[in-house]
């Protein structure tokens, strides 16, 4: 239950973010930013595997790019569905959708913990203290040049 909740304040998070970056997208708040967070992720556990699954064709023939039309029209949707929370025009759906997961992905790598991490450097060697000390500096560099 805490990490739902955690995942749920770092999408907030993340929607707050590219509201922040996109003229097209406009949240009224954070309380706003919170419920279109746990309801885009409604939206993409029941809703978005059904569309992946009736688009079939039309995604194998774009090669996957169609899945951007998919999650776009998921942000779109859950903008129709919250209050406070706009999305205006398909491209800033699509965009923001895009921006949404990298951001989202960005913070929850950030702020999780070094032994969830599949792509750390000490991959191979995970109880190794040299180790533990490079991911560690290597954050702090990239928390600092941002």
């Amino acid at each position: 239950m805490k990490a739902f909740l955690i995942r749920c304040i770092v999408q907030a998070a993340a929607i707050l973010v590219v509201a922040y970056l996109l003229p097209g997208i406009h949240v009224s708040g954070v309380v706003a930013a919170l419920v279109a967070a746990f309801c885009f992720g409604i939206v993409n556990a029941l809703v978005k595997p059904l569309l992946i699954l009736f688009t079939l064709p039309a995604t194998i023939m774009t090669l996957g790019l169609f899945i951007f039309f998919i999650n776009g029209f998921c942000f779109w949707l859950t903008s129709e569905l919250v209050p406070g929370f706009e999305v205006t025009g398909a491209f800033t759906a699509i965009f923001g959708a895009v921006l949404v997961s990298i951001v989202s992905w960005l913070l929850n790598y950030l702020i999780s913990d070094d032994s969830s991490h599949h792509g750390d450097f000490d991959h191979h060697n995970k109880h190794s203290s040299n180790s533990d000390h490079q991911v560690k500096v290597i954050k702090a560099k990239v928390i600092s040049s941002s």
